[in-house]
């Protein structure tokens, strides 16, 4: 009896349709815009991580749920996100993860792991536009959604203001 020979795998990738609404028309201009998209992961009881990957003009590419986590913490590897970086021709990047207790205010290791992933694009050639942490304070004038971007230039509402 013969073998039969063995093929060689293909990589086969494909983007579809996703479980969210498109209010953006295309493109991503402030953190506000992605909260709105994204801000039912407030509900999740597992930290979860999602990557929006971007055109240099900020128009979206896709977006794909990088990590599941505890109902405190998660852990993904950054070599996940430069994949999905990489596969949709993308230069740059939002992260957006959700705190299961409602209070958006980064964590430490939240601020740790933005400052190595931007570093580590950097060497890639890509960019960490912005990390967005979703939370839900159940106040009515509290802002229920932290944005690194926001932080770092002082209020600068849209993408690109600062540069």
């Amino acid at each position: 009896m013969k073998k039969k020979p063995r093929k060689l795998r293909k990589l086969e990738v494909k983007l579809v349709d996703g479980e969210y609404d498109n209010p953006l028309k295309g493109r991503a201009v402030r953190p506000r815009q992605l909260y709105d998209v994204f801000k039912d992961i407030k509900d999740l009881t597992q930290e979860t991580v999602i990557g929006v990957y971007l055109e240099e003009s900020h128009d979206v590419r896709a977006y794909n749920v990088l990590a599941l986590g505890s109902a405190s913490c998660v852990m993904f590897d950054p070599l996940l996100v430069f994949e999905q970086a990489i596969l949709t021709r993308s230069k740059k990047f939002i992260l957006i993860h959700n705190h299961p207790g409602g209070n958006p205010k980064p964590s430490a290791d939240d601020l740790l792991i933005a400052q190595d992933l931007t570093r580590k694009a950097e060497v890639m050639g890509l960019a960490l536009v912005d990390l967005i942490i979703i939370g839900d304070l159940q106040k009515p004038r509290k802002k229920n959604y932290w944005s690194l971007y926001e932080k770092q230039h002082r209020g600068a509402r849209a993408y690109g203001d600062a540069w």
